[in-house]
């Protein structure tokens, strides 16, 4: 796919999973587009550069693992209901604020360095940080 359009899916009001894994699809993927009843979105394996600014209410499952995200995550704090992320096999190289529902953290194989501050994610029950460059982590559940 050399352009994806999110047209289609911002009528689909009753829409609460949605996988397009193992497509092409490029560039920034804007998840303020979707409806807001998305539960679970799986973008595995694409080449989606950035997620946009997610205000999506009812999403529990986010994973994008194996894209080009790079920089800094997304503002995940307002998905309310988020409980897993899964971003591995990226370049990102810092985390934005987590939702404190969050129980599983999945930034392996990415470009974290230094020491991560941790900010939310009180609720954290399973972290996955391999194949990072970290030293240490700090702030966990915001403290």
């Amino acid at each position: 796919l050399s352009h994806f359009s999110l047209a289609p899916l911002t009528s689909m009001f009753y829409l609460s999973l949605l996988d397009l894994s193992d497509n092409s699809i490029p560039g920034p993927f804007p998840l303020e587009s979707l409806p807001q009843t998305l539960t679970s979105l799986n973008l595995n394996n694409n080449k989606v550069t950035d997620l946009g600014y997610p205000r999506l209410p009812q999403l529990q499952t986010l994973t994008a693992s194996n894209n080009m995200l790079n920089g800094q995550t997304p503002d995940l704090s307002s998905c309310q209901n988020l409980s897993t992320i899964d971003l591995s096999k990226n370049s990102v190289e810092n985390l934005n604020r987590l939702p404190d529902c969050l129980s599983n953290l999945n930034m392996s194989s990415n470009r974290l360095g230094g020491t991560l501050d941790l900010l939310g994610g009180g609720n954290l029950a399973n972290v996955d940080f391999s194949q990072n460059s970290l030293v240490g982590v700090e702030g966990i559940g915001g403290r």
